[in-house]
């Protein structure tokens, strides 16, 4: 992916900062067909399709999954889950600042958006929806919107779920341009609604 829009997530989706080449903390779940992924750093799990090619971030915050994986790592559409500290004034997601007052999700949000016009140049960005839940007990956020990019006015759309896990602000992402999010939108419901879990194996 593009370090635009690696910075334009910035600290919100750390996974897409940096992505490994291998992925060896997956292994093939008891379900068939599906490959379970655990992360250490932050106690998450998930399940994901077994034909699509998962790359954990070099610094453990997440992972990212391409049900195309043929086209190569850097290409689109995907999905991101990861989380990182809540610290708004940092650049880099792998540097805390403890006397950073924490951002709540809408300020995340802001922030995301922020990012995309200032480092991915995104213009006619349109928010569809924003909309507060609750995820697996924990306050959450559901937002979808359109932007365009590049040089050619690429139209890009972003579904992403946001939570926060007692200041740890975790992302679920489904990005792509509007037809590609569309066809994954059933996959990507399937695995944030019953095949991800913030807290697995009883960490916290």
């Amino acid at each position: 992916m593009s370090s635009g829009r690696a910075k334009a997530h910035g600290l919100i989706l750390a996974c897409a900062v940096a992505v490994g080449g291998g992925f060896s903390v997956a292994k093939t779940g008891q379900l068939p067909g599906w490959t379970h992924y655990v992360n250490a750093r932050w106690g998450f799990c998930i399940d994901y399709p077994s034909g699509w090619k998962g790359s954990e971030a070099k610094d453990g915050s997440g992972v990212m999954l391409y049900p195309y994986p043929s086209r190569g790592p850097n290409s689109g559409p995907y999905i991101s889950i990861s989380g990182t500290p809540d610290q708004p004034d940092v650049d880099n997601a792998n540097v805390v600042l403890d006397d950073s007052p924490p951002l709540d999700l809408e300020g995340n949000f802001r922030r995301a958006l922020e990012n995309l016009r200032k480092y991915d140049h995104a213009s006619d960005i349109r928010v569809l929806e924003r909309r507060t839940l609750e995820f697996q007990g924990y306050e959450a956020l559901s937002t979808k919107f359109l932007y365009e990019t590049g040089s050619n006015a690429t139209q890009v759309a972003d579904e992403t779920l946001w939570i926060n896990r007692e200041y740890i602000i975790f992302t679920a992402t489904l990005w792509g341009t509007p037809r590609q999010v569309d066809a994954l939108k059933a996959a990507y419901r399937e695995i944030v609604e019953h095949r991800f879990k913030l807290i697995c194996g009883g960490k916290r």
